[in-house]
């Protein structure tokens, strides 16, 4: 009876073991296909009216529209983000805020330029899209909370930050964190 218990154990840890395995790959594999995907379809993309700005979804209101926050990079204007809400199905902004802006004074963000960066966004079906001073553009595809994708305007900007991404085409590097 000992024998048989020990080798129903041994089986069915093994199968453990596959099934684990196989989700693991599984969901790496669809992580893989997405940026794979995103990277073909965005390979030459001119990003740059991004440059200086950040845009990300923050989450959705009670009405279930979407939350986007976007800010500027660009020394001299507002760090804190404009609180966007948009109707997903319609792509209409329903309000615009600036209620995150904590201790800058009369500080004033450029309203049109992040309404219009926070359309123009929701385009990429991305969850985060920043592009700095050099237009690197950095991108979180999958819910993580920091990018997983950059594409690199010259190989120069690629610093030792850098080091454990891999490359996965012309600029474009791929976290493997």
């Amino acid at each position: 009876m000992q024998l048989v218990w020990s080798i129903k154990n041994k089986f069915m840890l093994k199968y453990f073991y596959i099934s684990i395995s196989f989700i693991l790959i599984a969901s790496c594999s669809n992580d893989d296909d997405a940026i794979r995907t995103f990277v073909s379809s965005y390979q030459d993309e001119d990003f740059t009216t991004f440059t200086n700005s950040y845009v990300h979804i923050r989450g959705r209101d009670s009405n279930g529209d979407l939350i986007i926050f976007a800010g500027s990079d660009i020394e001299g204007e507002c760090k804190s983000p404009l609180v966007i809400t948009i109707d997903e199905g319609t792509k209409e902004i329903i309000s615009t805020n600036n209620h995150l802006n904590l201790n800058e004074g009369n500080c004033k963000a450029d309203e049109e330029k992040m309404n219009k960066l926070a359309l123009e966004f929701l385009e990429y079906k991305v969850g985060f899209i920043h592009v700095d001073k050099n237009n690197n553009a950095f991108f979180i595809l999958n819910g993580e909370d920091r990018p997983n994708l950059v594409r690199f305007s010259n190989i120069k900007y690629k610093t030792s930050d850098f080091k454990d991404w891999r490359s996965i085409g012309k600029n474009w590097y791929q976290s493997i964190k």
